[in-house]
């Protein structure tokens, strides 16, 4: 089941905005080490079309072994075909911007105490 969820969202316990049974292919590529992308391809005149936008939260499952991951949305394209075509990244890619103060020495646990606390933005 693919969900679509508002950008802010953070437990995922409910079907969101909706289902998008419609999508005509959702394809999550992941790689060791690698990146870790959504491909959907989803019709113009498909139930929830208006309301894929850019930020927005794609929730599925990655694959058929895996519980469901949520996918952020950074770009939406037309199609020659009335589709469109829709790409996401896996939502810890959000993390890649934020800025961190230095951060000191020590056990795991503290690293990331520390990561939390010390996020600038």
């Amino acid at each position: 089941m693919i969900l679509l969820f508002e950008e802010d969202e953070q437990e995922f316990k409910n079907l969101g905005l909706g289902v998008l049974k419609d999508a005509l292919s959702c394809k999550v590529t992941e790689g060791l080490n690698d990146e870790y992308e959504l491909a959907m391809e989803y019709p113009l005149n498909g139930k929830f079309c208006s309301s894929i936008k850019i930020g927005r939260l794609i929730y599925c499952k990655p694959n058929p072994y895996s519980a469901a991951q949520p996918f952020r949305i950074y770009d939406i394209s037309k199609t020659l075909h009335r589709t469109i075509s829709v790409s996401a990244s896996h939502i810890s890619y959000d993390l890649g911007g934020l800025p961190v103060v230095a951060l000191k020495k020590g056990t795991l646990t503290a690293i990331i105490d520390e990561l939390q606390n010390g996020c600038i933005v």
